[in-house]
Formats: C-alpha cells, structure tokens, sequence
C-alpha cells in the first residue's frame, strides 16, 4: 500500500512538473500545495501581449502570477478611502498582505468600492481559508520598494474554492465562451 501510495505521488508530481514546464512564467513561488491545475495557469496566458520571466525591476509585461503560501502568512484590511458622494457611502480597497520572510507582498483592488462590498468580499475571503494550511493568489506585478512588493488582486484559490475580482474568472466555462479557450482535462 506504501508502495502504490508513492508511486500515485511521484506520477502527480511528474503531471505537474509538465503543465508548470509548459507555463513556467505563470507561477513564481517554489510550489502551488497542490491547489493549481494547468487551467489556472493556461487562462492567466490568455489576452497577454508578452509572456516573460518575472522580473522585480521591470513591470513592463502586466503578466499575472501565481504565488502560494501559508495561510498563516495573510492579513487583509479595508482601508477608508472616503465618502462617495455617487454610492451615498464611504469607499474602500481591500488590502490583501503576505509577509514572506523578509519580503511583504500586498496585493490591492484595481479600483475603490463601496466599504460595505469590502468588507463582505474580506469575509469571503476568510471563509475560504479558514481551516486551510495554504492559498494561492494571482495578480499582476506593479512595483517592487525595499522588499516590498505591490501587486494587482485578480483572485485567490485554496482547495475549497475561489474568490475573483472579476466575475466569471474562477469558472473556466466563461473563458470557453469569451475567448474560445478550450478547457485542460
């Protein structure tokens, strides 16, 4: 039983190795738990003018890119950005913060929104890594500052599920339909 339990690994691992071979741009930390699949790497490719290797000093490429870590590691705050006089409501980002070792990763929304949808989203959130030992968040690249990096939000997966930006990106059918993308069995 040992045996077969190892051998199931090693082929796993070997399927993996292949489909992070066939993207190896699309994820930059050491390893994804498990919790990636080739479709989450094949779609982030997707609509991108330039596919090249990360780079702390060049964000030139809005290429988006996987990281995994432990769930220990994250913190998230809605940060008030004010009264809107459009919404009747104050405004808010969520900030989504990662301390890897000596690097602090924060990942931040592409525009304010009301501060109750924040709050709601942060609790998505944390209902999806409650009880998990690690998540994986996508987002693109903006800056790096005295280990400090800033990134866009795109979305954040564990094995219970994923919570996006943008609606429909966690499901891969709306990708079949939008961009003729052909689903990896």
């Amino acid at each position: 039983m040992i045996i077969v339990s190892f051998l199931l690994f090693v082929i796993s691992c070997n399927k993996k190795t292949e489909y992070i071979k066939k993207y190896p741009n699309g994820l930059i930390s050491n390893t994804d738990y498990g919790l990636l699949n080739e479709n989450d790497l094949a779609v982030e490719t997707l609509n991108v003018r330039c596919l090249t290797k990360f780079s702390e000093t060049d964000n030139r490429c809005p290429y988006p890119r996987w990281q995994c870590f432990k769930t220990s590691m994250l913190k998230m705050d809605c940060e008030d950005t004010g009264f809107s006089e459009d919404y009747k409501e104050n405004m808010g980002h969520l900030i989504t913060s990662i301390k890897d070792k000596s690097k602090l990763h924060e990942y931040f929304f592409r525009h304010a929104i009301p501060l109750s949808s924040c709050y709601a989203f942060k609790e998505d959130i944390e209902d999806l890594v409650r009880n998990e030992k690690y998540f994986c968040i996508v987002g693109e690249f903006i800056q790096a500052k005295d280990n400090q990096y800033s990134w866009v939000y795109n979305k954040l997966k564990t094995k219970k599920g994923c919570q996006e930006w943008f609606e429909g990106t966690c499901d891969y059918s709306s990708w079949v339909k939008n961009y003729n993308y052909k689903i990896i069995k």
